[in-house]
């Protein structure tokens, strides 16, 4: 059992410390905002992750994970820190470094002996080597070590990502280190998961590297489906067909309006930035943004087209957040989609299991449903209510006129638009990898007697977007 000290409460800390703490560590979860550590504290997690409100209660029950905000005591009594806080991009698109070494030197500030370092946050490479500088400024009298464990966790199964990765990324700067950190993962070790042990450098490089790969396939597979649109091609077959191929892979190659989210957009451009900073031409990374950015906008045109203009017509929208299962709407693409049709002049009613709440405080002229279909009630967790692209499978009086398949739904046979139709796109959404969800998912939305509920009446000039 190691003694850990995680700084920062936001999503990658909280599941950090509960993940870890669920492997038998001692985990203390750090943060100077009182009210957010006193909420915690009360058993209110104040994000969206399916599985997580259970993880921490568990492991606050049986002691092994804290949350304070005492900096002097989570620093002192810990041997491991974790620094997972935020790295925004700035209007340049560098990433803004503040937050984290703000927290290096606090750790200096208080270090009183031998301190292992790890970094949780996205940082540029050579971060390592800055914080270790300003930890020594501000602590020249005591060891410690600088290791980069870089996160690759998905919102909506972050926790399924934690306790199952595909790989282990360390990076250290001693061999003493890279043994506490494998024992930090000790059960992961011995379920023989990957483990990549390298230095400092290559493991922050390696982030930035596998985000970008991942974004620039989604960029690509929507450039391919304009391309297939223009000439007859269903883009469902010829995702399967590249994905089949082992060199491939399935995975992203899902067409929709768009990557969003905390990770995908400002990680890009924090690549580009590092490239542009060691003076390297590297269009294709600057490219993935850019293509999009472009396709959001797309989708926007798709649907003025088969609206005849956005003015005085009704448009449903539902899924707020950038994927399903979270609340997230950082960089959501339907954010675009609601600013383009509400300056317009559409009516907008929208509605997201998870969402909502933070919606409203972004645009609180918007029609928010409790439900995507009359008489269900919405619920608080996500995990316990019907998400939204489980719409009847028997054709309702008055379903929406012209659906449009902008994210990755999977819509019933009469709801769908034509297999190769310009204004629309036909996937599939994989299933989510959370049990409760899967079960929920699988019971539908039907009314106790077996019979479909009905579509909401939204009106002659209606249009449902997915």
């Amino acid at each position: 059992m190691r003694r850990i000290c995680v700084m920062g409460t936001g999503y990658v800390g909280l599941v950090t410390g509960a993940c870890l703490s669920d492997f038998g560590n001692a985990v203390v979860c750090l943060n100077i905002d009182e009210a957010r550590i006193a909420k915690l504290k009360d058993g209110d997690v104040p994000i969206y992750e399916p599985g997580l409100e259970e993880l921490i209660g568990r492991n606050t029950e049986r002691g092994r994970l804290t949350f304070s905000a005492e900096i002097p005591f989570s620093l002192k009594s810990s041997e491991i820190v974790f620094i997972a806080v935020g790295t925004p991009a700035l209007p340049n698109g560098d990433v803004d470094m503040s937050y984290v070494l703000r927290a290096a030197e606090t750790i200096g500030q208080y270090m009183e002996d031998y301190k292992i370092i790890v970094n949780k946050s996205t940082v540029p490479v050579g971060t390592g080597v800055q914080m270790g500088e300003v930890i020594s400024k501000a602590q020249p009298n005591c060891d410690f070590d600088i290791v980069s464990n870089p996160e690759f966790l998905r919102e909506g199964s972050a926790v399924d990502d934690f306790m199952r990765p595909d790989r282990i990324v360390i990076g250290a700067s001693s061999q003493g280190a890279l043994d506490a950190m494998v024992d930090v993962y000790r059960p992961l070790y011995l379920q023989e998961t990957p483990m990549v042990l390298t230095n400092v450098e290559s493991a922050e490089m390696i982030k930035y590297a596998s985000n970008a790969m991942l974004a620039a396939k989604i960029s690509f597979i929507n450039e391919v489906a304009s391309i297939c649109e223009g000439h007859g091609a269903d883009i469902t077959a010829v995702a399967r067909g590249m994905g089949l191929d082992k060199h491939i892979g399935p995975r992203s190659l899902y067409p929709g309006p768009g990557y969003g989210g905390s990770c995908f957009p400002k990680d890009v451009s924090g690549l580009a930035s590092i490239a542009r900073q060691a003076g390297v031409d590297a269009p294709l990374i600057h490219a993935i943004n850019t293509t999009n950015e472009r396709q959001v906008h797309n989708m926007i045109a798709k649907l003025d087209e088969l609206l005849d203009g956005f003015a005085s017509k009704t448009v449903c929208i539902l899924g707020l957040s950038f994927k399903p299962d979270t609340d997230d709407l950082r960089d959501a693409p339907v954010l675009l989609m609601l600013e383009a049709l509400h300056s317009a002049g559409a009516r907008v009613q929208t509605y997201d299991p998870a969402a909502m709440d933070h919606a409203r405080a972004l645009y609180p002229d918007l029609t928010y449903c409790n439900a995507p279909l009359p008489g269900r009630r919405r619920r608080r967790r996500p995990g316990t209510y019907d998400r939204v692209e489980r719409i009847p499978q028997r054709r309702p009086a008055a379903h929406p006129r012209r659906p449009q398949d902008a994210q990755n739904t999977r819509l019933p046979q009469h709801l769908r638009p034509a297999r190769n139709a310009p204004t629309g796109i036909r996937i599939r959404q994989r299933r989510s990898p959370h049990p409760a969800t899967r079960q929920t998912a699988a019971r539908g939305i039907r009314r106790p007697g077996g019979r479909p509920l009905p579509v909401l009446p939204l009106g002659e000039n209606a249009c449902r977007l997915f």
